[in-house]
């Protein structure tokens, strides 16, 4: 009860209301000062070495940087031909852009990567704002993001891949926003398509799991939204014509990697690929590999072997998370979609003979923290109502 007692001094509530104000801003930052601490430090020297694939991708950005082509004396190839396979040109034209600005070296060769990792971790946090409507919840996610082994590890190597969870969050950001809106403009149309180039441009998982996205866009159909659809469908073809002419040109240059690492022969029966590939889609879902072993290839440059590739809070947030949605909002074309994107992102790697190949499932962490936005809505709901209880007391 307030008093009106000259003698008796009033809290002064200023202060609380000012740090209430730019709470938010300081955590923000504070998030961002860790990512840069934890993401760029001994950037050169851990992992330790330069690994033949690293400096495959960092020798042709460099020869791109200097003369325009690649290390077979292409000129501005849309594919880059290496170690009997073709590397994707989307990383390599972004780091001989730095080599141009900074000159070559392992740092700056990293240093793509690890902004990459970063970049991810902050788009994830604006996209889980958007969701949950809750700045809050932003900064939790894009922490946990932070944080997380599997993202951790694709940021420290120059590899394509490391661009690929990027790509993913920069479409589901178009994807949120034009899931909001009654009628897709071509402007929603355009963004949906760029985006799916970019996947497909990336890594070589994209040129299976982008059509799949894409086809999964029918998830959001209803009569005023289908033109859009068939817009954002049509713009995407165009943007795969450069790689079909491609693949005319030089037949087997984009599967000829694909047909040593598959099980699917000319041999195999249809039941027996089913089978195969029921076997390695929940074996690339199986907790203990998520939360123990990761991946066990010992070729496998961007992972320690034995370790987790996820915390075992996060992967409880996203299992409330995925309840919270089917009792709440299963019928939400935004959260289908969600639950769609992930078993989509299993699908190319399960059809290889490798078990949980962390860079071939390098989307899955993505829609994995998507999913985890409600659980950490739930919490930031129960703590606020917490206060207010004992506010009242």
């Amino acid at each position: 009860m307030a008093s009106n007692d000259p003698g008796v001094t009033r809290p002064d509530r200023g202060g609380d209301d000012h740090w209430r104000r730019h709470r938010a801003s300081l955590a923000l930052v504070a998030v961002f000062a860790l990512g840069i601490f934890l993401y760029t430090a001994r950037l050169r020297h851990n992992p330790p070495g330069f690994f033949v694939d690293e400096s495959s991708v960092a020798y042709n950005a460099y020869t791109i940087s200097q003369t325009g082509r690649d290390e077979f004396g292409v000129k501005w190839p849309l594919f880059f031909r290496a170690f009997g396979d073709y590397k994707n040109p989307i990383y390599v034209y972004l780091l001989a852009a730095l080599f141009k600005l900074f000159g070559p070296g392992i740092f700056t060769a990293r240093l793509l990567s690890a902004v990459a990792g970063i970049m991810t971790a902050t788009l994830l946090g604006l996209l889980a704002a958007r969701i949950s409507k809750r700045r809050e919840v932003g900064l939790l996610v894009a922490a946990t993001a932070l944080l997380t082994p599997w993202l951790f590890e694709m940021s420290r190597v120059v590899l394509e891949v490391a661009l690929y969870p990027l790509a993913v969050v920069l479409f589901l950001l178009c994807l949120q926003r034009a899931s909001t809106k009654d009628k897709w403009s071509w402007l929603d149309a355009l963004s949906l398509a760029a985006t799916l180039a970019l996947l497909t441009y990336t890594y070589s998982i994209g040129r299976l799991l982008a059509p799949l996205l894409a086809l999964g866009l029918v998830i959001f159909t209803t009569r005023t939204r289908w033109p859009g659809i068939l817009r954002a469908w049509a713009l995407y073809g165009l943007a795969l014509l450069p790689m079909f002419v491609f693949q005319r040109r030089h037949p087997g240059a984009l599967t000829g990697r694909f047909d040593l690492i598959t099980y699917i022969t000319p041999q195999s029966s249809a039941a027996r690929v089913a089978w195969e590939f029921v076997k390695h889609f929940a074996g690339n879902l199986d907790p203990r590999r998520l939360l123990l072993t990761g991946d066990t290839s010992i070729w496998q440059v961007a992972h320690v072997r034995g370790t987790p590739a996820l915390l075992a809070a996060t992967l409880i947030l996203v299992a409330t998370g995925a309840w919270l949605v089917l009792r709440r909002h299963r019928r939400d074309a935004w959260w289908r979609f969600v639950f769609y994107g992930l078993a989509a992102s299993v699908v190319p790697a399960s059809l290889t003979a490798d078990y949980f190949h962390m860079l071939r499932l390098a989307s899955v962490p993505v829609f994995l923290l998507v999913l985890a936005v409600p659980a950490f809505a739930r919490l930031i709901e129960e703590g606020g109502r917490r206060r207010s209880i004992s506010r009242t007391r």
